[in-house]
């Protein structure tokens, strides 16, 4: 049955005279702000590690002029390694969602977008949200199959259905 819903989603369009205004209301809108969290995020990150490199600065020169001994040295150049090394791993994650992001902005807008694109990409809860847009308006139980969907009426506007 999900692979009929996917059929149907194919079958749907985004109007033409809809496409760049559709894209302006996601902007206003923020759909696509996992890129500014994420960068504000990978800044942070960064920020962190600029702060711990200039900690680990201070411990060295703290050793070199004999205020800490080497074991207290080891000790906090090791706990350093540590958060730098999660802070690391922290960064490259957030890169790659950022990466992430940036592929999905590539999707959109784009002349062939289709409803189907976009859903195939969602999570559960987006897949949830597509299909309360576009819920299946008979399901044939002998066949498992959608005969048709019903298009929220707003939505209905912008987008064309080709049966």
């Amino acid at each position: 049955m999900n692979s009929c819903y996917e059929e149907k989603l194919k079958k749907i369009n985004l109007r033409p005279e809809a496409f760049e205004l559709f894209g302006l209301v996601l902007e206003d809108e923020n759909i696509f702000n996992c890129r500014r969290e994420y960068a504000d995020g990978r800044k942070k990150i960064l920020s962190d590690i600029s702060s711990k490199s200039l900690h680990i600065s201070k411990v060295r020169k703290y050793f070199l002029d004999e205020k800490i001994d080497f074991d207290d040295f080891s000790r906090l150049k090791e706990e350093h390694n540590k958060i730098l090394r999660q802070l690391n791993s922290q960064l490259n994650r957030i890169s790659q969602k950022l990466a992430g992001c940036d592929l999905n902005d590539n999707l959109w807008p784009d002349i062939d977008f289709n409803v189907f694109q976009s859903y195939k990409n969602q999570d559960i809860k987006g897949k949830r949200d597509i299909i309360s847009l576009l819920m299946p308006e008979s399901i044939n139980p002998a066949t498992a199959n959608i005969d048709s969907l019903k298009i929220n009426k707003a939505l209905s506007l912008i987008v064309e259905y080709h049966k």
